[in-house]
Formats: structure tokens, C-alpha cells, sequence
């Protein structure tokens, strides 16, 4: 159906940040994604997430409504 990103960044840091895209396949139901982050250090510090929806995808001219809860980081 398309995919979720999930940007792990350093605000106003030059690191480089962290992507990590998965693909969605359910429609009109919720759908568990996981995203690993395993690369990141243990130690890093950063401190923003963003989240992307079908990014790098050429719109379609149809609205999408997307929801999302309950990020969990960590086991």
C-alpha cells in the first residue's frame, strides 16, 4: 500500500540522522510496524523523530488519512 519512515535526528547537529523505512499493507485496520534501529549506538543522544508517510512517492491527487499511537522505544 505504501510505506512508513522514521527519522531519528540530532537537531542542529551535523550527524548524519537515521532512516529507516518499512512497508504498510492493511488498509481501514491498524497495522503494527517495527522499526530497527539496532545501528544506532546505545549512547547516541538524539533527540528528535519524525515520521514520514509514503515519502519519495509522487502524490496522487487523493487525500490519505493516516493515524498513529503508541511509539514504543526500547523492548
Amino acid at each position: 500500500i505504501g510505506t512508513v519512515t522514521l527519522k531519528a535526528e540530532i537537531f542542529g547537529n551535523p550527524i548524519p540522522p537515521v532512516e529507516v523505512t518499512v512497508p504498510n499493507s492493511l488498509v481501514n485496520q491498524w497495522e503494527e510496524l517495527s522499526f530497527d534501529f539496532g545501528a544506532v549506538a546505545d549512547d547516541a543522544k538524539y533527540n528528535r523523530l519524525t515520521m514520514f508517510f509514503d515519502i519519495a512517492t509522487t502524490g496522487t491527487g487523493t487525500n490519505v488519512l493516516s493515524y498513529f499511537d503508541d511509539i514504543v522505544i526500547g523492548d
